[in-house]
């Protein structure tokens, strides 16, 4: 980054991003590109609708491969830290992982409301994102009983892939990370 006054390619804002578990070259590429972004923590989770299910072992298994294509990542954009990669067992459980954040949000094409203005206060941000299909209604329940918000991100329905990082590179957008 020529002239950048960030020497460490780290982002004032922390996002975790909440990706519902989709095919594994879908979780590769989010991870990939959610680090490049800035992204400071991915935190993949089953849901009713996922595509793809990880018995432990193989969870196990993901888990390292994703965390060895962050740092594979945070190498290749400049980033001198390293991103914080889960595999959580539930919806639950990743949600609660995301607790201290300021503003949590859940992308649902059916929200009332988009990104709000930047704020000063938001430091941490936590975006969760359904599978292909959506989150079903009882897991968007279980996200508002957890401080999630409902968030829409315009007339056109994204992919899993790509609602997260959308949302993110909106949000350090409206935040001057981008300036």
């Amino acid at each position: 980054m020529i002239g950048s006054t960030r020497s460490n390619g780290e982002p004032s804002l922390h996002i975790t991003l909440i990706q519902a578990q989709a095919t594994a070259d879908k979780v590769d590429w989010v991870i990939e590109k959610a680090v490049e972004i800035g992204v400071a923590r991915v935190i993949v989770t089953g849901t009713a609708r996922s595509t793809a299910r990880l018995e432990p072992a193989r969870r196990a298994r993901r888990l390292q491969h994703w965390r060895e294509l962050a740092l594979a990542a945070c190498c290749q954009c400049g980033r001198n830290r390293p991103v914080t990669i889960l595999a959580a067992e539930s919806l639950v459980d990743a949600l609660a992982e995301a607790g201290d954040a300021h503003f949590k949000w859940i992308l649902d094409p059916a929200a009332a409301h988009g990104l709000p203005p930047a704020r000063s206060e938001a430091r941490r941000t936590a975006l969760a994102v359904g599978p292909e299909g959506g989150f079903e209604p009882g897991e968007l329940q279980l996200a508002a009983q957890a401080g999630f918000e409902p968030l829409w991100l315009g007339p056109r329905v994204l992919r899993t892939e790509t609602a997260g990082l959308a949302a993110a590179a909106a949000w350090f957008a409206l935040n001057a990370e981008f300036s």
